[in-house]
């Protein structure tokens, strides 16, 4: 916190929307990879020559490898400028079902730290939320954090 550095917990199962890199960079350069190739692909060839593939793969990262492609990554995951909502307001909004309630096979704990944080899947974006204010809220209080968070 003294150097500006703010502490998140991610959730699980979203390196596409929290990781400037693969939003910026490597999703596009899987795209370009992927439309240089079709047509080798199209022609029925059953194996890509390395030649063919490192070609392709030169002009596809000439194409997506830019100042701007990386900037927008960390515009678009909410990095920099910091807005965490641009990544929250695209979680799936879960609520309590009876099922999910009654499953449980560990008691709950009383903590913003617990599985469902953790290891949810779909993500729970409001236990998300919660969790890391309560995070921020002990770093900036300088206690010992009592979670195995």
């Amino acid at each position: 916190m003294d150097n500006k550095i703010i502490l998140l917990i991610l959730p699980t199962h979203t390196s596409h929307l929290t990781q400037p890199l693969d939003v910026g960079v490597f999703g596009p350069l899987k795209k370009a990879m992927a439309t240089k190739i079709a047509p080798l692909i199209g022609t029925g060839v059953s194996r890509i020559q390395k030649v063919e593939w490192l070609s392709a793969f030169a002009e596809a990262h000439a194409q997506v490898f830019s100042v701007q492609n990386i900037q927008g990554g960390f515009r678009g995951t909410g990095i920099f400028r910091f807005n965490p909502l641009k990544v929250s307001g695209r979680l799936p909004q879960r609520s309590p079902t009876p099922s999910s309630e009654t499953r449980q096979s560990t008691p709950p704990v009383d903590t913003p730290f617990n599985n469902t944080v953790l290891t949810s899947s779909p993500v729970d974006a409001n236990a998300i939320s919660a969790a890391n204010a309560a995070l921020n809220t002990l770093v900036a209080s300088r206690e010992p954090l009592n979670t195995p968070a």
